[in-house]
């Protein structure tokens, strides 16, 4: 992954991620807005395009893992700059207040 896309480069095969998902490949292709014939050709070919891919993967433990780790690494960032601005701002005050005493 890199730059604004969270696009991973490397993707699990497609039948191992429609493995993973707990639907049937009726409801996946309903999810996916395709239709089960879809579904069944690509997992015959082995493959499907990397929209399609994609889509799936997200649905998948690794898509969620990604997205829940990359959610948490945001969130400990931010938690981060705003104890740094607080520890400034209580800094700022301290000095603030010994030069008023």
């Amino acid at each position: 992954m890199s730059g604004m896309f969270r696009t991973p480069r490397q993707l699990p095969h497609w039948e191992t991620m429609l493995g993973d998902v707990p639907a049937s490949p009726s409801h996946v292709a309903k999810h996916l807005g395709l239709s089960a014939r879809t579904i069944a050709r690509y997992t015959a070919a082995g493959q499907a395009p990397r929209p399609v891919v994609l889509a799936l993967f997200w649905e998948t433990r690794w898509g969620i893992s990604t997205a829940e780790t990359t959610a948490e690494n945001a969130m400990n960032e931010m938690q981060r700059w705003t104890l740094g601005a607080i520890f400034a701002a209580l800094a700022a005050l301290t000095v603030i207040t010994k030069m008023l005493a």
